[in-house]
């Protein structure tokens, strides 16, 4: 039932990961996106936020109990009829976004790969730095 107000977060650098348990690429990422999320959290003025697409579980009741159960969290939003999702016209999931303090799309991706998060956080601390 959380909203977001995306303009608040206007003056930090944010990455928003669009998922799905229902992804195998997704749950693959999902230790990594994890990481990241600490990461970031260890960073002032950056923000990590992730946006599971459709309401559907598959084996877990909720998204609590996947959770639960790969003994990970990170801050979620559920789009359970897509709004966002088309909203930024999302095409992969896994996709990762790093936003500018400006919040505009600095960089995109469509998953962590080999290099997991390191790959972004070099992104984000590059954006952090800029004065633009």
């Amino acid at each position: 039932g959380a909203r977001i107000d995306i303009a608040r977060l206007r003056g930090k650098v944010v990455v928003i990961e669009f998922w799905g348990v229902w992804c195998p690429d997704c749950r693959n990422d999902a230790p990594h996106a994890a990481a990241l999320a600490r990461a970031l959290a260890a960073r002032p003025d950056t923000v990590f936020l992730t946006v599971h697409r459709r309401e559907r579980f598959n084996r877990w009741p909720t998204l609590q109990a996947y959770f639960d159960e790969l003994q990970i969290n990170f801050p979620t939003l559920l789009d359970a009829d897509e709004t966002i999702s088309n909203t930024w016209q999302v095409k992969w999931v896994p996709s990762y976004y790093v936003l500018d303090r400006k919040l505009r799309v600095a960089h995109m991706r469509t998953d962590l790969g080999q290099l997991g998060g390191d790959a972004l956080l070099a992104i984000v601390d590059r954006l952090r730095k800029a004065r633009d």
